[in-house]
């Protein structure tokens, strides 16, 4: 499979920058000086798509080359970035909206400038924040995961709700993120929904944590481990992605990924200028590039990323794994990160003394 995919971006390469000339979507901008390097930060993960898809993408249309600076989860992005605060080494930072968000509130980022990121007015509308400090740029959803080979061998019923989870037959085979990702402060968000209270009142989740904590496997930081819980069969269940979920299923791990009844959650990902960066025209010309519908589209292709470019066409087989367009956004429940990351640390705090350690 993954040959495979390599020869198909190797073709499709040469394609999408026919493509994108023909269109008029990016325009070839060459620098008078020598060629600029664009640095940016993002998940480890998708290092393949920017170093031999998006790279030279960027390259051929902008004159610019691309240096990706890896990490494992989109925290370790933001930290990056606000360690070198007074010293930005990063033009561009891909991150979860989180994250993102926080380094907006922190003011990390540097406008976006539409007569640049001119695909900006091909977004949908939930993409564009106020004043463009940065952009929405692509759309998944948290919901169940679940080992269909184990669920199979005990004649266990597919879970349809989250109330699935407090099943008594998964003692010690669920895994949820650590508290310290995206997911798990969501995670805890819906547990607190479902005992009564909300983000603002979250004590309630806490109460609902606790009472699923002996069923635990695990708090995982990373898709590897996810990968390999479940390749392993000792987990059964779990909170993930949808993104994360077809993933594994492609690498042939025997799981299948459930929007929850009574609602998933929207997972958006962020594309954000570093404010003081080194090359500040390259980091707008590249968020461009990332926004337009022919980059959106091999995103959906390669890591089912639901694209937010309102004129990325999906072939059918793609279309069914990826959450996209308005409609089916709409229906995903949302997030104040905004106020979260005012609390994040406080409830990563008390979910470490009060709920991890539970066995």
């Amino acid at each position: 499979m993954t040959r495979v995919l390599s020869q198909w971006r190797q073709v499709t390469i040469a394609a999408t920058l026919v493509v994108l000339f023909a269109s008029g979507a990016i325009r070839p901008v060459y620098p008078q000086s020598r060629a600029q390097v664009v640095y940016v930060s993002a998940l480890g993960g998708l290092q393949e798509d920017f170093e031999n898809f998006i790279g030279p993408v960027l390259e051929k249309t902008t004159g610019m080359r691309l240096q990706f600076v890896p990490r494992g989860v989109s925290t370790e992005v933001l930290a990056l970035i606000r360690a070198q605060r007074t010293n930005p080494q990063i033009d561009v930072a891909f991150l979860d909206e989180g994250p993102g968000y926080e380094g907006v509130t922190l003011g990390l980022f540097q406008p976006l400038d539409p007569a640049i990121v001119t695909n900006l007015k091909h977004m949908y509308p939930i993409a564009v924040l106020p004043g463009n400090p940065a952009v929405l740029t692509r759309a998944s959803a948290l919901g169940l995961i679940y080992h269909t080979g184990i669920f199979r061998q005990n004649r266990w019923p597919a879970p349809t709700r989250w109330a699935d989870l407090f099943r008594p037959e998964f003692k010690k085979k669920i895994i949820l993120a650590h508290s310290s990702t995206t997911f798990g402060p969501i995670t805890l968000i819906q547990m607190a929904k479902m005992n009564g209270g909300d983000m603002r009142n979250i004590d309630p989740g806490f109460q609902k944590m606790k009472e699923l904590a002996p069923s635990v496997l695990t708090y995982e930081r990373t898709f590897q481990r996810y990968g390999e819980l479940f390749q392993a069969g000792e987990a059964a269940i779990g909170v993930w992605s949808n993104i994360g979920s077809t993933i594994l299923k492609t690498l042939g791990v025997p799981v299948d990924f459930v929007l929850p009844a009574d609602g998933a959650y929207a997972l958006l990902g962020m594309a954000a200028a570093v404010k003081g960066a080194p090359n500040p025209k390259g980091a707008q010309l590249l968020i461009n590039l990332l926004l337009s519908a022919e980059v959106q589209r091999y995103l959906a292709e390669t890591r089912n990323y639901g694209p937010l470019n309102r004129n990325t066409k999906l072939p059918p087989e793609i279309a069914e794994q990826v959450v996209h367009g308005a409609d089916a956004i709409g229906k995903l429940q949302r997030v104040d990160w905004i106020y979260l990351n005012t609390v994040r640390a406080q409830w990563t705090e008390r979910m470490a003394k009060e709920v991890e350690t539970i066995r």
